[in-house]
């Protein structure tokens, strides 16, 4: 059984927990117990860089606060040169049945998980940020390629309209070759009929049926050219309409993924927040 120090029975209640409630923090935390003028019980830990001894007087700030009864809380970073390690200060005074002031119990309890959990969660929240962005970068030139794509099926769609209104173009030369063809073999029969009169609209007749004949086999390799050129362009119809189905697909993933981080982000906002709280 702990030794009577105190003759407050609140100082002297902590003074026989002490030992029980470093467990009950989630932290390392030194716990002070001080009357009026001197710290009659102290457990200082590791973490922290506070050697304070029993028997060490009150003085300055602490004292004032034990003096004043009033309740102070502060939390203390490493940027303002007290500790390499962050951390809370509290001072609980303690007063007697007349309300004077007869000590306190002083906590002082490291952040260094909060801070530790806090930078963390930005580090996080940093790598999601840049990760969103490149995404919906990405997604945009995505989207630029599906747009292309759509405005290069149009044109494919065009060039396989006047390829097929081409070849009515050529069934119409052909059909007039033909026409010209049996003209030509028609002057060629009369042109024979009439004998030695007939010689010079033989030689007419022939270079038309000449021109016929060349006009067909021209309509031919013209119309091969274009048969060439359709399976060409139904070719990369079925190309660009494949990309832009897999373009499609990627943008919807894309926006999914960033739907995921988004979540992400909320979730890292919210343990921001917690850590706040510890």
């Amino acid at each position: 059984m702990s030794e009577k120090i105190f003759d407050n029975e609140i100082l002297d209640a902590f003074h026989k927990v002490i030992d029980y409630l470093p467990g009950m923090m989630n932290e390392p935390t030194a716990i002070y117990l001080a009357d009026a003028n001197e710290y009659k019980v102290t457990r200082n830990v590791e973490e922290l860089p506070f050697e304070t001894m029993e028997g060490e007087q009150v003085v300055g700030f602490v004292a004032d606060v034990i003096k004043k009864g009033d309740y102070f809380s502060q939390e203390i970073t490493p940027e303002e040169g007290v500790s390499t390690f962050p951390f809370k200060s509290v001072i609980i005074p303690v007063k007697d049945e007349y309300g004077n002031s007869s000590g306190a119990v002083l906590l002082a309890q490291s952040m260094k998980k909060r801070f530790e959990m806090k930078e963390m969660s930005g580090t996080v929240k940093t790598a999601l940020d840049q990760i969103t962005e490149a995404i919906n970068d990405l997604n945009i030139k995505v989207q630029d390629v599906v747009d292309a794509n759509a405005q290069i099926l149009n044109m494919v769609k065009e060039s396989k309209e006047n390829t097929e209104n081409t070849n009515e173009i050529l069934e119409f030369i052909q059909e007039i070759s033909s026409q010209t063809n049996l003209l030509g073999l028609n002057a060629a029969i009369e042109a024979s009929r009439a004998g030695e009169f007939g010689r010079g609209f033989e030689v007419v007749a022939k270079e038309i049926r000449k021109l016929s004949s060349s006009t067909s086999e021209s309509v031919k390799k013209v119309d091969e050219v274009l048969k060439g050129i359709r399976k060409s362009i139904l070719t990369i119809d079925a190309t660009v309409s494949e990309n832009t189905e897999i373009f499609e697909t990627q943008a919807a993933s894309l926006e999914e993924v960033a739907a995921s981080i988004e979540e992400l982000n909320s979730t890292v906002e919210i343990l921001n927040s917690f850590a706040d709280k510890i």
